[in-house]
């Protein structure tokens, strides 16, 4: 009975030992209580810009400040026409259009995944080619080839967010390992040429398999010039991670969300990464997993938003929602302390914040316009409430 007794004491305690150490865990992590937020944003306006011909569905978008203007630069991939408007009144600026014959023109445009204007020259970034491609006054293009080592496979689906820093830019690229905390998330190209490879992927990569689609693994960075540092969000990571200037890790910040406690994995644990291969899975479960999306830096009020897809819960919901995603957006200060969290109940073609000034503009979903016209672009405003 002694012995009984004994055995029964110590399973006893061993309970309350890990009770208490998950208890200590849980009560480790940030607060994600909505009553001590104090910031959000606030809808103010909305954009409206209009073009005489009927815009097809495929387009990329970069907003420039200026003395001037604050202007959009619309692209129209199937069309190859661009439409340059003044954001504050609405005023077509200028158009032009993209040769398809002759020495300057260029046949396929359907993998472009970034544009970015510098004064009379654009840059356009194809990730399925790995081209950079630069137009000078509009007229002459360079084309660069830039190599990408084959470990790196590049992603070319939907807008990418593309990186201006020093001379060049960083560009995310699709990495998918077994040892994917080995591999870099990004690229640098300076002056038109691979500069170097950074940012390796964090270790919650390497304890779960996720599945080998391309938005598991897309970093989104910005270069924060207040305090000379990237900034750099994983997709299925709560934390944002923080480098110096020389590309080397400086800290981990949580920044996590209120609508789900973490990315859920196809499968856990190691030996289910190692053994990916073997793994048969309904394909809509990917649809049904919420994730982190885009990270800006609002310089103006020294914030950072981090976008969310918010995503149904069951694999029944999928295909049968009145739309596929919604979304929400974190607020950090600078510190990165969480100051708020904004759910968005409008709809939006994509999780993507252009900041103009002190706006954050959002795309409306051309599916949920309250008009017929197939000209008209639609941004909503935000702005910072604190």
């Amino acid at each position: 009975m002694n012995i009984k007794y004994t055995i029964l004491k110590i399973i006893i305690y061993c309970s309350i030992m890990v009770f208490l150490s998950c208890r200590s865990e849980m009560e480790e992590l940030p607060s994600m209580d909505p009553a001590e937020y104090t910031e959000s944003i606030e809808k103010k306006k909305t954009y409206v810009f209009t073009v005489k011909n009927k815009l097809s569905g495929n387009l990329l978008f970069d907003f420039q400040n200026s003395q001037k203007h604050n202007t959009l630069l619309v692209a129209d991939i199937n069309t190859r026409e661009f439409f340059q408007f003044d954001i504050t009144s609405g005023q077509l600026l200028d158009t032009f259009s993209l040769p398809v014959e002759g020495p300057n023109s260029l046949e396929d445009l359907d993998s472009w995944s970034s544009i970015h204007k510098m004064g009379d020259t654009l840059i356009v970034y194809d990730m399925v080619k790995n081209d950079l491609i630069i137009f000078n006054d509009f007229q002459t293009v360079e084309k660069t080839k830039i190599y990408i080592d084959q470990k790196n496979v590049p992603y070319g689906r939907g807008p990418i967010k593309l990186s201006p820093f020093q001379n060049g830019f960083l560009v995310p690229v699709y990495n998918f390992s077994t040892r994917i905390s080995q591999m870099p998330s990004t690229v640098y190209i300076e002056n038109g040429k691979f500069s170097g490879e950074y940012f390796h992927y964090p270790e919650i990569y390497e304890k779960n398999y996720y599945s080998v689609y391309p938005w598991w693994y897309m970093s989104s960075m910005i270069w924060n010039p207040d305090r000379e540092m990237f900034v750099v969000s994983f997709p299925v990571d709560p934390y944002v991670y923080t480098y110096d200037r020389e590309f080397n890790v400086t800290g981990r910040h949580w920044a996590g969300t209120q609508y789900f406690d973490e990315v859920k994995p196809v499968a856990r644990g190691r030996d289910a990464l190692e053994n990916y291969k073997t793994y048969t899975y309904d394909e809509k479960i990917l649809h049904t997993i919420s994730n982190f999306a885009f990270l800006f830096y609002d310089d103006m009020n020294k914030r950072y938003y981090r976008t969310t897809f918010l995503k149904p819960e069951s694999i029944e919901d999928v295909g049968n929602t009145e739309h596929p995603y919604n979304m929400s957006v974190i607020i950090l200060d600078e510190d990165f302390n969480k100051t708020g969290e904004f759910y968005f109940e409008e709809r939006y073609d994509y999780p993507h914040i252009y900041l103009v000034g002190e706006e954050l503009l959002l795309l409306r979903d051309p599916k949920y316009l309250n008009t017929v016209e197939d000209s008209l672009l639609q941004f909503d405003a935000y702005k910072l409430l604190n």
